[in-house]
């Protein structure tokens, strides 16, 4: 028998409360909801009742992009595609790779590129939007934003990153160092 406080009743209460949200019973529903309703009851139910601490991941770089709002790392500069992007809140910029973000449910949406398959992206601290990510592209020379992200200006900041580079580069040689010696 499971006790109430072990690690792995954690982890099985969580997977159930995927599975329930999943198959549509939420709060006490038999059936799936539809539409937004359906993403809202699914997003409190993905959310309330989870224990633990939610992970923050760090991404290498010389300049970090951060949350406006909670100041968590988003991404790194050198991550940026491209900086001629537009949003509804003015400049946006597109990005290789952005981290501790929360993606809603794919929709359709035109854009005055064409038409998109998009996902709304939000800070997975705060849940603050940041902007979208591309799913799919129905034009063939918009393909290349595919799984690409765009986050508006307005919803980050830019920051020095403060770890240093060179006692990180230290520690790096010193494996590789261990691990030679350990060879021969």
């Amino acid at each position: 028998m499971l006790c109430r406080h072990s690690s792995v009743w954690y982890e099985l209460f969580e997977c159930c409360l995927v599975f329930i949200s999943d198959v549509g019973a939420v709060a006490g529903r038999g059936s799936r909801a539809s539409g937004t309703e359906w993403s809202r009851e699914k997003q409190k139910s993905l959310t309330v009742g989870v224990m633990g601490r939610k992970f923050c991941e760090f991404i290498a770089g010389s300049r970090l992009l951060e949350c406006a709002r909670c100041s968590k790392p988003l991404t790194s500069i050198e991550q940026r595609h491209s900086a001629n992007f537009v949003s509804s809140t003015g400049p946006a910029w597109l990005f290789h790779r952005v981290v501790n973000v929360n993606l809603s449910e794919a929709y359709s949406r035109v854009m005055i590129t064409g038409r998109h398959l998009v996902n709304d992206v939000m800070c997975k601290f705060c849940g603050a939007r940041l902007g979208w990510r591309y799913e799919y592209a129905v034009d063939g020379p918009q393909r290349y934003k595919e799984g690409k992200v765009i986050l508006e200006c307005a919803a980050f900041r830019e920051v020095e990153n403060t770890v240093d580079a060179q006692v990180i580069s230290s520690v790096d040689r010193s494996i590789w160092d261990s691990e030679d010696s350990d060879h021969a």
